[in-house]
């Protein structure tokens, strides 16, 4: 799988987390570990976690993919947790989560000086559709193969097309 951005291929660096006792079905998340892609100019890693089970397709369980638009750069989020970007605070009382959406947010770049160094941390703003509400669908999973790039692409599109701009 490419990244959407950059189109460097994506990988698992980190760890690879069994799903059952004997290790069959595994999560893991591929990242772009590109460090000349467009979306490290504001600090963000594309990334998408599957589910891998032996000889069967990937399944799409969460995405974080940021595209430009008009100028501005967007992120696609499609997640388990509605309403939260990245995972629940720890505040989250126990029982049934939400079901899963697919959001898009436009990322605000903002910076903090600490020691005469720079440190970038994001923002982001929702992104209203024409009834101005956030711009939400139920979650659109994304194939995980030799074209997921494309596939991400379109959907953004798609979704993007709903939005309303001030």
């Amino acid at each position: 799988m490419k990244c959407p951005t950059c189109l460097t291929i994506m990988y698992n660096k980190d760890q690879i987390h069994n799903l059952d006792p004997e290790g069959y079905s595994v999560r893991m998340s591929l990242h772009c570990w590109n460090l000349e892609c467009p979306a490290r100019l504001f600090g963000y890693t594309p990334h998408m976690s599957v589910i891998v089970n032996p000889n069967e397709k990937w399944i799409c369980q969460e995405y974080h993919f940021p595209f430009q638009y008009k100028n501005k750069w967007f992120a696609m989020v499609g997640e388990p947790f509605q309403g939260y970007l990245g995972y629940p605070p720890r505040s989250v009382k126990p029982g049934p989560l939400p079901e899963k959406q697919t959001t898009i947010y436009e990322i605000i770049k903002n910076l903090s000086f600490s020691m005469g160094g720079s440190y970038g941390f994001i923002n982001y703003r929702n992104v209203q559709d024409k009834k101005g509400e956030l711009l939400t669908a139920p979650f659109i999973p994304i194939d995980s193969g030799d074209n997921m790039h494309e596939q991400a692409e379109q959907l953004f599109k798609r979704l993007i097309k709903l939005a309303v701009f001030s």
